[in-house]
């Protein structure tokens, strides 16, 4: 089963992998697909907070990089 976490997590990454991917020019649906991706993500967010509120507590992190960076914290 997939979770909401899992979702997050794959989200994150391709929002990633895409903001690598533009360009100066001609990349417009890119910039489109990120902000989807970025919209859904927020849903996402919401929607885990709504069934626990463990995580209400739990900071949000806007980009993978930054949640790796976070996490190396605790290994």
């Amino acid at each position: 089963m997939i979770t909401i976490n899992d979702r997050i997590d794959v989200l994150l990454s391709e929002i990633e992998y895409a903001k690598s991917q533009l360009q100066p020019h001609d990349t417009g649906h890119i910039h489109t697909s990120i902000h989807w991706m970025e919209h859904r993500l927020d849903q996402l967010r919401k929607q885990r907070c709504d069934e626990d509120p463990v995580f209400k507590q739990v900071p949000t992190y806007t980009s993978y990089e930054e949640l790796t960076v976070e996490s190396d914290k605790y290994w």
